[in-house]
């Protein structure tokens, strides 16, 4: 998703971030978790890269995350993005089938 935003421009990872995030199941804790970096860059004006992320069942998860203040000169190439969708929303466990997917559609 940064790379949406900041147009593939690469990103320090030199200040660190933490939250929690809770859903009512997989799909909305991911779409969380994403609203809630999109939320992160909108209010802080941060970019972020390189995340450590605990899971604790189904409906909640602890992140970390590192970057940086976001810098028009170095980071504005990319296309702002406004919300996560549910739309064609796909989370595909690789315990089972040995190859695991995520796949979620963003509006900008």
């Amino acid at each position: 998703m940064f790379d949406i935003l900041t147009g593939c421009s690469p990103i320090t990872g030199r200040q660190k971030v933490e939250f929690d995030v809770q859903g009512i199941d997989r799909e909305n804790l991911l779409v969380s978790f994403l609203s809630h970096l999109i939320a992160i860059h909108e209010i802080e004006r941060l970019v972020l890269t390189d995340f450590v992320v605990a899971f604790k069942g189904d409906e909640l998860l602890k992140a970390t995350g590192w970057g940086e203040p976001f810098d028009d000169t170095r980071h504005g190439g990319g296309i702002q993005v406004k919300a996560v969708s549910y739309h064609m929303i796909e989370i595909m466990d690789g315990r089972l089938k040995g190859t695991s997917h995520v796949q979620v559609l963003f509006d900008v």
